[in-house]
């Protein structure tokens, strides 16, 4: 997050921890790899690699949607802006993933970032 800000991509389709996260700790797991990933913007679909990525279109369901790479300027905001129920950060390093899951007791969404290994880890428990 360079300069505090937040830069960000929307993944329409298989986004949970499963698929997505997975794919991200096991292939996009480094600096240039993420960003080489967000600079490419909105993905319809998240492959193995960027080549079979499926990029989403500007052009979907004949309206025309903003599919470059977005910016926020805090957490907050990404949360608030972000499509999906799953959000992904990519910071110093790591994956980490804020909403989608619960705290321990799992009546409120977590708003903290959690490292996305750990929450694969808990998922496959």
């Amino acid at each position: 997050m360079p300069n505090g800000r937040i830069y960000y991509v929307n993944c329409r389709y298989d986004g949970d921890l499963k698929h997505v996260g997975v794919l991200l700790v096991e292939q996009y797991n480094d600096l240039d790899k993420a960003l080489e990933l967000l600079l490419g913007g909105d993905i319809e679909s998240l492959r193995d690699d960027l080549e079979s990525t499926v990029r989403a279109s500007h052009l979907d369901y004949d309206e025309l949607i903003d599919c470059d790479l977005k910016e926020a300027s805090c957490l907050g905001d990404y949360l608030l802006n972000a499509n999906g129920e799953y959000k992904y950060l990519f910071d110093k390093g790591r994956w980490y993933v804020v909403s989608g899951l619960c705290e321990s007791d799992c009546a409120t969404p977590l708003r903290r970032p959690l490292p996305l290994a750990k929450a694969i880890e808990i998922w496959l428990m």
